[in-house]
């Protein structure tokens, strides 16, 4: 079996195949390649094939444009809002960061890498973050002006020994008190509970944050329990998918 997709033109082609040479050889010319085998969990190896599902994954064009999003690195939009859209982050996009971490209200957040550093930094976190698990953090543009105004997603972070879900945020100075936070906010914790499965999403502020705190209690979260990290006391929130 071989069949072409086009996902987003008729240039955009995503091979799906259950013959292992075929995939072998498209592979070696550099085409997006999905394999489909009965159980995907005793598929034979296939150098440089990212992707293998069973006949139903074949037929979600939402998955199919996800896989061939991954092979040809195009960041995948994640989710719009009102007045925002959310998508993954590129190596184009490190320059416009510095901008939005250069603020001193930011001091609860960690500092970016020098540029070459976040370059490779970033490289590596789209393979690994949103390319194993399917989300991370995201970045947060206005729609009227396509201008980058946040960054905000779901974070793996262990906490008292416990790897946890984690919603994250900043937003751009001069975009705070306009509702922009719990507009992201929201929307992010209905996409990991609908889209991402999660049944529980933590939220960690340190105690004398208390922006972020309103900002938690608005969106619904529940204190649960205080953390200590080299010597600073966290308030952990914990959003529940009812």
């Amino acid at each position: 079996m071989l069949k072409k997709i086009n996902i987003y033109s008729d240039k955009d082609v995503l091979y799906i195949t259950d013959d292992e040479k075929e995939a072998e050889k498209l592979l070696k010319e550099k085409e997006a390649v999905l394999f489909v085998c009965e159980n995907p969990e005793n598929a034979p190896f296939i150098q440089g094939c990212r992707f293998v599902t069973d006949t139903e994954g074949m037929k979600d064009h939402g998955y199919l444009a996800m896989v061939y999003s991954r092979y040809k690195n195009i960041p995948l939009q994640i989710l719009e809002t009102e007045r925002t859209y959310v998508r993954e982050i590129t190596t184009d996009d490190v320059k416009a960061l510095y901008s939005l971490y250069d603020d001193e209200a930011l001091k609860y957040v960690e500092p970016l890498y020098e540029y070459d550093e976040e370059v490779i930094f970033t490289k590596k976190y789209i393979e690994n973050m949103y390319g194993f698990y399917g989300y991370g953090l995201w970045l947060v543009f206005e729609k009227e002006t396509d201008e980058l105004i946040g960054r905000a997603g779901i974070e793996i972070r262990n906490i008292d020994g416990a790897d946890k879900n984690e919603l994250a945020y900043i937003i751009r100075k001069d975009y705070r008190r306009k509702g922009y936070g719990y507009e992201v906010c929201k929307a992010i914790l209905n996409y990991a509970f609908t889209k991402l499965s999660m049944d529980e999403v933590v939220i960690v502020i340190e105690k004398d944050n208390v922006p972020s705190i309103n900002m938690a209690d608005r969106i619904g979260a529940t204190p649960i329990a205080l953390s200590a990290v080299n010597g600073c006391e966290y308030m952990i929130f914990q959003c529940r998918n009812n």
